[in-house]
């Protein structure tokens, strides 16, 4: 099932970013910022008070300082990464931006090493992982020009 949950998240991904290119010819990057937060601010909320999870999720939260300050952290990269690739977008255009962000499994991986000493790799993923390599270096030599 999970193939499926990635695999629609990146088509959605994909027309999320289509929109957002044409957005940003009219709207800013804080602008279409706030509208993702206030999005994100729903979903969330709407689904931690329907599983039930909101109390004991605070209450992890008070106890446990450094799944606190994690989700502190967590929170300044998501928005660094979403100014970062909005401004990507609107330098040059969704395509390329995507098609270079692509390349954050990667990163996943060795910052899953680094930091939680979690080895996520194996020969496919390794594989995998140099031909993403390869085609972000693919997409940036021949991409100049669009």
């Amino acid at each position: 099932m999970w193939i499926a949950f990635a695999v629609s998240a990146s088509v959605l991904w994909g027309l999320s970013y289509t929109i957002t290119e044409h957005l940003m010819k009219k709207v800013s990057i804080p602008g279409v910022m706030l509208a993702g937060a206030v999005g994100s601010l729903m979903i969330a909320s709407t689904a931690a008070l329907v599983a039930g999870t909101f109390q004991k999720d605070i209450q992890t939260l008070k106890n446990d300082a450094p799944t606190s300050w994690l989700l502190a952290g967590n929170i300044l990269i998501y928005v660094a990464a979403n100014t970062l690739i909005l401004m990507a977008t609107k330098s040059k255009n969704a395509t390329m931006a995507a098609m270079i962000e692509i390349s954050y499994p990667l990163f996943t991986a060795l910052f899953a090493y680094m930091i939680f000493k979690q080895t996520q790799f194996n020969a496919g993923t390794l594989v995998g992982a140099t031909m993403v390599l390869a085609g972000v270096c693919c997409i940036y030599y021949f991409g100049k020009n669009i």
